[in-house]
């Protein structure tokens, strides 16, 4: 099976019968290919683990994982064999994925991202950096609302329509004043109390509402 993703080329997953010999071999045998998209080997019975949320760990890699199962559903392509696009279903319940993806931002992108970037003094990489996160946290807060058709570019809009025109927008509109090629100390440090503001006033849609 082949999916798109709206961030990143896309990827790949092989599904293996349950039994089967030489496993790592086949393995071995695709990672070895050096695709320049994502590769997932499985067996059928490990097909669930592609429903579960995946690591949130900014910038270090772009987690799929939350958008993988409605692009695999809705977009993706039966390459060879049965379809079993039904059996990787989304992770529930949503708010529990954007409370992933704020916590990763917590931690990994401060000490992989804002941390790193100040010292080496990379502060238009940083302003980029932090604008595009800003953009992958909405993505993951629309899937509570199951909205999941969405680029880089309508993600603002589609997060303004689902959340309102409020503090979260404010600050977003914000973000996009602080220029980001010609980016200087001043700018970064704006940027960055931007992003935390925004991490933290997220928060408030991780709440799981009782059934």
């Amino acid at each position: 099976m082949s999916y798109s993703h709206p961030f990143t080329m896309g990827g790949l997953i092989l599904v293996f019968p349950n039994q089967v010999d030489d496993w790592l071999f086949h393995v071995g045998a695709a990672y070895a290919a050096s695709l320049s998209l994502t590769l997932h080997c499985v067996r059928q019975r490990e097909l669930y683990q592609l429903s579960l949320p995946g690591m949130f760990v900014p910038p270090l890699q772009v987690n799929e994982r939350p958008l993988l199962p409605y692009w695999l559903q809705h977009r993706g392509t039966v390459l060879y064999g049965e379809d079993l696009r039904s059996e990787i279903r989304p992770f529930s319940p949503p708010q529990l994925l954007l409370s992933g993806h704020i916590e990763g931002g917590m931690d990994y992108l401060r000490r992989y991202g804002i941390l790193t970037a100040m010292i080496h003094r990379q502060y238009p990489q940083l302003v980029g950096m932090l604008e595009r996160e800003m953009r992958h946290l909405m993505s993951t807060a629309l899937l509570i609302h199951q909205v999941w058709d969405i680029s880089l570019a309508t993600l603002p809009d589609l997060f303004r329509k689902q959340f309102g025109d409020g503090d979260l927008m404010a600050l977003w509109r914000e973000m996009q004043t602080v220029p980001v090629e010609t980016a200087v100390y001043d700018d970064a440090v704006q940027a960055a109390w931007l992003f935390e503001q925004f991490l933290q006033k997220l928060r408030r849609y991780t709440y799981v509402p009782h059934a």
